[in-house]
């Protein structure tokens, strides 16, 4: 219990937690105006709203300093199978791309591009191949209606 209120840390979570599922649920609005053609500094820019919609949503669900992590019990909800899969995409996809980076799913790779027709030949130039695509562009109704 908080010495200054009568609310509880667990209290304190869920008022929170409204807040982040809210601020996930507008970044999703913003990324669902995605257009189907974008340049490089527009893709940027709809990243930061995919991103920020896992970010949010997930913070919930994960460690925080003095507020406890919630479940389902704590929400009052029981997911089908087919939420409960896409809550654990979201997380996964948030521990291991956007705050953190997991080797295996980095976004950016080096390939070296030999000019000449001998693998030994030199120079080699390095060619960043990109991974442009959104982890949830066909989900977006999905994570809608479970926000």
């Amino acid at each position: 219990m908080n010495k200054k209120t009568q609310f509880t840390n667990a209290d304190w979570r869920l008022f929170q937690a409204l807040d982040d599922i809210q601020e996930a649920l507008s970044a999703l609005t913003f990324f669902m105006d995605v257009p189907e053609r974008i340049s490089e500094i527009e893709r940027r820019r709809f990243r930061c709203y995919h991103d920020m919609m896992a970010v949010s949503y997930w913070r919930p669900f994960s460690q925080s300093k003095g507020l406890p992590s919630l479940g389902w019990a704590a929400l009052g909800i029981k997911p089908s199978p087919d939420e409960r899969a896409l809550h654990k995409r979201i997380g996964d996809y948030r521990n291991k791309l956007v705050a953190h980076t997991d080797m295996a799913k980095m976004r950016i790779k080096v390939k070296a591009m030999v000019v000449g027709d001998r693998e030994d030949d030199f120079p080699r130039y390095p060619i960043v191949v990109k991974d442009v695509g959104f982890e949830f562009l066909n989900d977006q109704r999905n994570i809608e209606n479970w926000l």
